[in-house]
């Protein structure tokens, strides 16, 4: 009871509604296939024995009151009756198969759909500990195995014991003691079998999910490194990495399948052993020919509807002991999500961006980490200014920005907008200020124009907007003046044919198309020789007059132009001024340069 509490949490509150009436409907249908297995038994004693007619007080009545002519019409009658009887149970729960199945294939959808939403709702931090591939795995494989692993198995247990549960008592009427040789037989086999494997199901359970896994993070791993891969001659390794966790899944499927179905075939021996001994033991009781084929008639249409019903219930035993693991990890997701979501729907505050922002105060540090990154860091970014922050590696400049971005809250201190404090009812109005130019800009198969306006749907597309920019940052040279290609022509997976330098623009590009208020170059052309950096930097001078920058860089000549330049060491400001001020004055300005001249004499 308590793993189907886990399932059910699963669900929407809709959807635990429409669960029910989905039992209910299946449990009715039980009763209709039941009914036409007992249809089977008037029309039998009719054919026994035709003298059943006259004596029979329900036929007597039948038979008269629709003037049949003889008792062969009568035959003919109430076989058809029995056929069409039994075509309507059967068409009934081939409906109730497809409602069956419409109901759990869109809980695939609806699940993976929620667990999307609720991932995205995650804040920044949240993320930094987490696998993304993990994350895909869940979506797009651990639901699919739950659907097809817990929710179609319970429902098809709820539908085929209520079939089982009728045929015997439909059987008990018949003859009580031929069914408790049966139940003893049929369901303590099933019974027998399921606890011989239970353990065994647990452990492939969790093995199948730890494999899954591992898969899903090699194949991850290999596509977002694949240059390193070609250039290292490293497929060999990657190819053995994958193999071992997928061919334990694959075993770990084979014996989870076999252990579902092989009993069917031992079930069926014994159950046509049954139906011999049931003969013979008629035979030893003396009962006549004609009571004997009956019963043997019956008793074989039920064992044709009770031993898929029985193999059903064990098999979907096995499913739901199979998939809880996968039902464990996506419980614990959603069940987390719930109050998130909630929050998220709230109306944001509007927030504006009239004067500075200022940093005050400010400390950080990561939930798995002791010491602090950002140590009492006050900065002061004037509007419509150019501000840089440079520092090396390590000292903090890319959590400080995180921390401005809104991505992090700061563990202690205050980040204000004039004199508005950014906090989580305004943050998203102020994200929506901002324009964001990463290191690495992550591109899709698709035109340029939409790569642009990223999010938005061609339809939605400013073209004339994307077209100015476009010209502005110089990208017309991708199409070579081709308009209409901006529009039509796919760039490939990543923008792979594209230069650094093309991809940077594209960057810068998206940015602007959100007319932001703050545009953030994060490192932006850190991987760019001089030339080009110098290109980028002067179409954002020339596209960036009214808008507020903030530059981070560890390259002194990315934030030579800055109004204000902030240098960070070890997560402190030691420095804070203009260039040419700080290029005399500051000794961890010289520092980097230092580091940037030796560099060079390296190369």
């Amino acid at each position: 009871m308590n793993f189907l509490k886990k399932i059910f949490l699963l669900l929407s509150p809709n959807e635990k509604k429409e669960s029910i009436f989905l039992v209910i409907f299946l449990i009715f249908v039980a009763v209709i296939d039941a009914i036409g297995v007992a249809s089977i038994i008037p029309f039998l004693s009719v054919v026994s024995d035709p003298g059943i007619i006259k004596s029979n007080i329900i036929l007597s009545f039948v038979y008269e009151n629709l003037n049949f002519g003889s008792e062969r019409d009568f035959l003919i009658f109430s076989g058809l009756i029995f056929f069409l009887f039994l075509v309507f149970s059967l068409s009934f729960k081939a409906f109730a198969t497809y409602k069956q199945l419409k109901f759990t294939m869109y809980l695939e959808y609806s699940i993976g759909r929620r667990l999307v939403e609720g991932y995205l709702n995650q804040n920044y931090a949240w993320y930094l500990n987490k696998h993304s591939s993990n994350l895909g795995k869940s979506i797009l494989s651990e639901v699919s195995a739950v659907v097809d692993t817990a929710f179609r198995p319970f429902f098809n247990l709820i539908a085929h014991t209520f079939v089982t549960i009728a045929i015997i008592i439909l059987l008990f009427i018949v003859n009580p003691e031929v069914l408790f040789y049966a139940i003893m037989v049929l369901a303590s086999s099933y019974f027998l079998i399921f606890k011989l494997v239970y353990k065994s199901l647990k452990r492939i359970g969790q093995e199948r999910f730890k494999n899954n896994q591992s898969r899903f993070n090699v194949v991850s791993e290999l596509f977002n490194s694949i240059k390193e891969v070609k250039i290292g001659a490293l497929e060999k390794i990657f190819i053995e990495r994958f193999s071992s966790p997928a061919k334990n899944y694959a075993t770990n499927q084979a014996i989870y399948k076999s252990i579902s179905t092989l009993p069917r075939f031992a079930i069926e021996i014994l159950a046509f052993g049954g139906l011999l001994l049931f003969v013979l033991l008629l035979i030893y009781k003396n009962q006549n020919l004609g009571e004997i084929i009956t019963l043997l008639i019956i008793y074989a249409f039920a064992g044709y509807r009770l031993i898929p019903s029985l193999q059903q219930i064990y098999s979907s035993n096995i499913q739901l002991q199979y998939s809880i693991p996968a039902v464990n990890s996506l419980n614990q997701d959603i069940s987390s999500f719930d109050a998130l979501l909630a929050h998220s729907d709230n109306t944001p505050e509007r927030l504006h961006f009239d004067s500075c922002i200022n940093i005050k105060n400010v400390f950080y540090k990561y939930s798995d980490e002791e010491n602090y990154t950002l140590n009492d860091v006050s900065i002061n970014i004037p509007k419509n200014a150019k501000v840089g922050i440079v520092g090396l590696s390590g000292s903090g400049k890319t959590t400080l920005l995180d921390l401005i971005l809104g991505l992090l809250t700061p563990s202690e201190g205050r980040i204000e907008v004039g004199e508005e404090l950014i906090s989580n009812a305004n943050i998203r109005s102020w994200q929506a200020l901002i324009g964001y130019v990463p290191q690495d800009i992550n591109l899709s198969d698709a035109p340029l124009a939409s790569n642009i306006a990223f999010g938005e749907s061609p339809k939605e597309i400013n073209q004339e907007k994307v077209v100015s920019l476009i010209k502005l940052t110089g990208l017309m040279d991708i199409y070579k003046g081709d308009t209409q290609a901006i529009f039509e022509k796919n760039i490939g997976e990543n923008g792979v044919r594209l230069s650094g330098g093309q991809r940077q623009r594209i960057g810068l590009a998206r940015a602007l198309y959100k007319s932001p208020k703050l545009l953030v170059l994060d490192e932006a052309t850190s991987s760019l020789d001089n030339h080009t950096e110098r290109l980028i930097m002067n179409s954002l001078s020339i596209n960036a007059q009214d808008i507020t920058t903030l530059v981070v860089a560890h390259r002194l000549s990315t934030i030579k132009d800055c109004d204000l330049i902030y240098i960070l060491d070890s997560g402190k400001v030691v420095g804070s001024g203009k260039y040419d001020e700080l290029k005399h004055t500051n000794k961890f300005f010289q520092l980097i340069q230092d580091k940037e001249i030796d560099k060079k004499n390296v190369k």
